[in-house]
C-alpha cells in the first residue's frame, strides 16, 4: 500500500502511496511526520526533527554533558549506530550470533575463517540485536537485524530475527547512584531452510547496571545463555563510539544437537566489570576483579581468543 525508503537521518525518497489508500504519516523512527505550513518535520514528542538537516529545533535536554557537540545534532551525527529518541546519552549494547568460520557445509556461508571475536559492525552475523540504553531514560527497547545467507542453490536470503526486551526493572539508591535490571531474547533461523530442519539460534541475556555519577562509574554484570552455536559476543559502546567486550560464547555443539528448543537454561558467558566514565559519558578504564585495565588492552584478550575452541 506504501512503501518509504530512508536516508540516514529520515528524509524520505523513492516513495510510493497506493492511489485512494490512506496516509501512514508515522515512518522514520515511528515518529509521525508533520507536513504543516509547508515544512516536513518529525514530532518526538517535546521536540521537532528536521531530516533534511539532520538536526533537532530545539536543544539538546543534556547539552551540557556533551560540550564537544552542538546542542542541535543528533545522535552524535551517526545514526546508523545510534537512535536518538530522548536527547539523552545511550549506552548500546550489542549481542551477536557469528559463525567464525567459511562454511557450515553443505554449501551454507559461515562469518568468515578469520573472522574471531570482533567489536566491528562490519562484521557479519547470522543474528544482531542492540539493545538501547541509557541511564535517564526508562525501559530500553531493541533492534534486531541478520545478514545475508547465500547457498549455490538455494540462493539468497536474509532472516527476520525476533525478540525484544522481556523483563525490566530500575531503582535509585540514597547516594544517588541509579541501579537498572533487564532480560532480552533473540532468535532467528536459516531463511532458506525449513525451521523444522534448522530451528533458531537463540540467545538470552541478563544484565544488571548500576551508574554512579558521583564516582564516575559504570557496573555491568550479567551472562549470556542459548544454544551458542555457533558462537556469541556482546559488547557496549559510548557516546565516542568506544567499545567494550562484555561476553564472548565459544564454538559449541552441532546444529542437530545445539539448536533445537530454546535453551534458555544453558550457559555461555558470564561477565562482571566496572567502567570508569567521564563527565561526558565516555569510557576511560576497566576494572575487573580489582585490577585494572585499559580499553585497548582489554578487549584484545577477546579479540586473541579463538571463538572456534572452547
Amino acid at each position: 500500500m506504501q512503501q518509504e525508503d530512508f536516508y540516514p537521518f529520515g528524509l524520505a525518497f523513492n516513495s510510493y502511496q497506493r492511489e485512494n489508500s490512506l496516509e501512514n504519516k508515522y515512518l522514520y523512527n515511528g515518529k509521525e511526520l508533520q507536513k504543516d505550513l509547508g515544512l516536513n518535520l518529525e514530532d518526538y514528542g517535546q521536540r521537532m526533527f528536521d531530516p533534511a538537516l539532520g538536526r533537532w529545533w530545539v536543544i539538546d535536554p543534556l547539552t551540557e554533558k556533551m560540550p564537544s557537540w552542538s546542542p542541535y545534532s543528533y545522535s552524535f551525527n551517526n545514526p546508523i549506530r545510534f537512535v536518538d529518541v530522548g536527547g539523552m546519552i545511550p549506552y548500546p549494547i550489542t549481542i551477536r550470533s557469528l559463525a567464525p568460520f567459511n562454511s557450515f557445509g553443505g554449501g551454507f556461508h559461515g562469518d568468515g575463517n578469520n573472522r574471531g571475536f570482533s567489536t566491528s559492525y562490519a562484521q557479519t552475523a547470522r543474528s544482531s540485536q542492540i539493545v538501547f540504553f541509557d541511564t535517564d531514560k526508562g525501559k530500553p527497547s531493541t533492534f534486531n537485524w541478520s545478514n545475508r545467507s547465500s547457498h549455490p542453490l538455494l540462493g539468497e536470503g536474509r532472516a527476520t530475527p525476533t525478540g525484544g526486551v522481556t523483563s525490566f526493572s530500575s531503582s535509585q539508591s540514597k547516594d544517588g547512584s541509579k541501579k537498572f535490571d533487564f532480560e532480552t531474547s533473540l532468535a532467528a533461523g536459516n531463511p532458506l531452510t525449513p525451521q523444522k530442519l534448522t530451528p533458531d539460534i537463540n540467545v538470552f541475556s541478563s544484565m544488571s547496571i548500576t551508574e554512579n555519577k558521583k564516582a564516575g562509574t559504570l557496573s555491568i554484570s550479567g551472562k549470556l545463555t542459548g544454544d551458542n552455536f555457533p558462537s556469541t559476543e556482546a559488547f557496549i559502546s559510548d557516546p565516542s563510539g568506544n567499545h567494550v567486550f562484555l561476553a564472548a560464547g565459544f564454538y559449541e555443539g552441532n546444529p542437530y544437537s545445539s539448536l533445537p528448543g530454546e535453551n534458555k537454561d544453558n550457559p555461555v558467558a558470564e561477565f562482571n566489570l566496572t567502567l570508569s566514565v567521564d563527565k561526558d559519558g565516555n569510557f576511560t578504564g576497566i576494572n575487573h576483579n580489582g585490577k585494572n585495565y585499559s580499553l585497548n588492552d582489554w578487549n584484545k584478550m577477546f579479540q586473541q581468543a579463538d571463538p572456534k575452541i572452547k
